[in-house]
């Protein structure tokens, strides 16, 4: 199979190599735009401030048609002020990903952005930024600060760790600022300042805010020097071109849900917190021990701590409690010193196998898939109807990275439709000796390649651009060969 978009500093173990052949491709790119973002907005809903209340939500109502396209430019022309935002059909797609395929996700990501908002519009007021930018972050990482993306990046900004040690903050093995929304805030608020500075266009710094400036100078570079966000869009790389008109589409939301019948969600949010020191090594879970509140609820507090140590020995440290269990930790800190269990913290937190490979949900079925070449968590998922969290649950996966050859249990509805195996039985076999017949498929306005492969069970990207000897980039009218395979 062709190479797709191979990393030629081969950073982090981004490819695999296939056996047979000793062929090398890349199944751990980084996956595009849209898949990150159902990847955060899946995270959320583990999230105990959401977690915590989904039982007790009503499912979402049925969501109104759109306005028409000419309205919701004339909205969004109002909306944008200095930012200029404009409506495409990149713009629309992001707004119906929204409102109706993730819709109840879309509600959590509004009700957590309300915890936040107040702090971020008096840092963008101090600042003289655009108040537009308060929703960056619902797209960023769904308003959850335990998030962690591509590349390291991290917190409710997914700020990279270079432009975070740039800016003052700590990123340890126990504490990352990135985080904590007080310290990630400031810092990611100047770096974008910084940006459009350099570039004079929201659009490009937001997009070399995702992406890096390195992005938008190899992409000016393709196309001409110092376009802007449009005439380069179709050259930035597939992981970060649509940050932009996912942001776009957010302001829209944040600013006429209730005209889309959106209802964001009351979280289970203390807002009434209080940082007490520690002298000694103690963790949180020796804390949800003496105190009546449960360790998913002390990580929500305290998403600062990488993992379950406040600290290591010879250190001190502080954690946030409610205010009203102030005194009570006060009064039981020798117990908990007594009690701590201190060895190094790992980078990440620890998993009993317990908790990753459980049995059998309800009214579902075990079954292995085999990882193919081009798959990613998003499209696994998706092809078995599961979430993203789910697998990474089920199979002990922290990140999104996965290897061609390695497989995975999922458990799926025992009433789903089994999945079609991609037929890739002999590694020295081309796409096309593996094709019985084709289908064509005309490209519409805003699709995309692993958009169009969800369609037909079976098919990746890859195999589409193989079999029509095409890279990603793709234009409307453009008429795809589609393989169907034995």
């Amino acid at each position: 199979m062709r190479l797709f978009r191979i990393h030629i500093s081969l950073l982090c173990g981004l490819l695999a190599w296939k056996t047979g052949m000793g062929q090398m491709v890349s199944t751990l790119d980084p996956p595009p735009t849209e898949v990150q973002l159902r990847i955060h907005l899946d995270s959320l809903m583990d999230f105990w401030p959401v977690a915590s209340v989904l039982p007790e939500k009503q499912s979402p109502g049925i969501s109104p048609e759109l306005p028409p396209s000419d309205e919701m430019a004339d909205q969004l022309e109002a909306l944008g002020g200095e930012m200029q935002f404009q409506w495409t059909e990149r713009v629309r797609h992001f707004v119906e990903l929204y409102v109706r395929d993730r819709r109840a996700e879309t509600e959590a990501v509004l009700g957590m952005m309300q915890v936040w908002m107040p702090d971020i519009q008096r840092e963008l007021s101090d600042r003289k930024l655009p108040l537009q930018l308060r929703f960056l972050p619902a797209v960023l990482s769904a308003g959850n600060p335990l998030t962690t993306g591509q590349g390291g990046k991290s917190g409710l900004w997914q700020l990279p760790y270079h432009a975070a040690l740039r800016y003052g903050l700590e990123c340890g093995p126990i504490l990352d600022q990135r985080r904590d929304p007080n310290f990630a805030t400031p810092a990611a608020l100047t770096h974008l300042g910084n940006l459009f500075k350099l570039y004079g266009e929201w659009s490009l710094a937001v997009t070399a805010y995702t992406a890096g400036p390195a992005s938008i100078t190899k992409a000016r570079l393709r196309s001409s020097q110092n376009a802007g966000f449009d005439r380069i869009y179709d050259h930035l790389p597939p992981s970060h071109r649509d940050y932009w008109p996912a942001f776009v589409a957010m302001n829209y939301i944040g600013n006429h849900y209730q005209e889309l019948g959106l209802r964001p969600l009351k979280t289970s949010w203390t807002p009434q917190i209080a940082t007490s020191p520690v002298e000694q090594p103690v963790r949180l879970s020796g804390i949800a021990e003496i105190l009546p509140v449960t360790q998913a609820e002390l990580r929500a507090m305290n998403p600062q701590l990488r993992g379950d140590y406040v600290c290591l020995p010879g250190e001190k440290g502080a954690v946030c409690i409610p205010v009203t269990m102030v005194d009570q930790f006060e009064a039981n800190k020798p117990k908990l010193y007594a009690g701590a269990i201190v060895k190094q913290e790992p980078s990440e937190p620890e998993v009993e196998e317990s908790e990753v490979r459980e049995s059998v949900p309800d009214n579902r079925k075990e079954v292995l898939y085999t990882i193919q070449a081009g798959d990613n968590l998003g499209s696994i998922a998706s092809r078995h109807g599961v979430r993203v969290s789910d697998l990474q649950r089920w199979n002990g996966i922290r990140g999104t990275m996965i290897k061609a050859g390695e497989k995975l249990t999922i458990y799926v509805k025992k009433s789903a439709p089994a999945v079609k195996k991609e037929a890739k039985t002999n590694s020295n076999k081309s796409v096309s000796k593996q094709v019985e017949s084709t289908k064509s498929y005309t490209v519409g306005a805003g699709d995309t390649l692993w958009e169009i492969a969800q369609q037909y069970p079976g098919v990746s990207p890859e195999d589409i651009m193989e079999l029509n000897g095409i890279n990603e980039s793709i234009r409307p009218g453009q008429v795809l060969k589609i393989p169907v395979y034995k």
